[in-house]
């Protein structure tokens, strides 16, 4: 992932194009939301692994 970030900064500051702007920021926006979404989802207010703690 680390990889990856790279090359989308280097890709943001070696391009000139206005389109080219637009592209790279929905293509980094839906790699985001893909990568959140495959998070592990944790309960409300719990804390570690949510096995009796409450913060």
């Amino acid at each position: 992932m680390f990889v990856l970030a790279v090359a989308l900064h280097t890709t943001w500051d070696s391009i000139g194009g206005f389109v080219a702007y637009g592209v790279l920021a929905v293509l980094s926006l839906g790699l985001l939301t893909g990568f959140a979404h495959r998070l592990p989802h944790r309960a409300p207010g719990t804390v570690g692994g949510g096995v009796g703690f409450r913060a």
